[in-house]
């Protein structure tokens, strides 16, 4: 479990590293909000965009997941919500951080899990870490404006579990998503 952490890390530094060496010259910053789906349930998101001349990008986020109420084996009913952050980086084909990317990001979400049996019901913590990959397009209006498509996936790893074990935070996890905001 500690290998694909450290591995997800040091691709991201390296990414950094390579993108801080080009010619920084003109750079922009987008500030929006993002809202993302996953099958499990939604995020929402603040998001920074720190954008280079030529083709890269850096993203932090941070914002709100909630876990939509289902009924797994396990439980009569699992529901949750908690806070999550997120390092990314996109590469964009063209030179300016506009049209299609590629990107990596990575997760961690700190959720609280309810849960119910007939005659039971208690909370469960977790905190989960996500490494995905995505790809997108940004479309940009006025040089002012952007909206984001993306769609992506890739594994959770539940790192710690406070309590019952749920079903949640384990397996590939595919995700959905758009963010908007203004580019200064």
């Amino acid at each position: 479990m500690k290998k694909p952490i450290l591995l997800s890390f040091t691709v991201i530094l390296l990414l950094t590293l390579t993108a801080r060496s080009q010619e920084m010259g003109y750079k922009t910053v987008d500030v929006g909000a993002e809202f993302q789906w996953y099958p499990d349930g939604t995020e929402y998101n603040l998001q920074f965009a720190f954008n280079a001349r030529t083709h890269h990008s850096i993203l932090l986020r941070g914002g709100y997941n909630h876990s939509s109420p289902r009924r797994t084996f396990l439980h009569d009913g699992e529901e949750g919500n908690g806070w999550s952050g997120s390092l990314g980086y996109r590469y964009y084909v063209g030179v300016m951080p506009r049209r299609f990317y590629i990107g990596t990001r990575l997760e961690i979400w700190n959720m609280k899990i309810h849960w119910s049996i007939p005659v039971t019901e208690s909370d469960t913590k977790l905190t989960i870490f996500q490494p995905s990959l995505e790809a997108g397009y940004t479309f940009l209006i006025n040089d002012l404006f952007f909206i984001t498509p993306y769609v992506g996936g890739g594994p959770q790893v539940n790192l710690k579990t406070e309590g019952s074990k749920v079903n949640y935070g384990e397996g590939f996890n595919p995700i959905a998503g758009i963010s908007a905001g203004w580019r200064f």
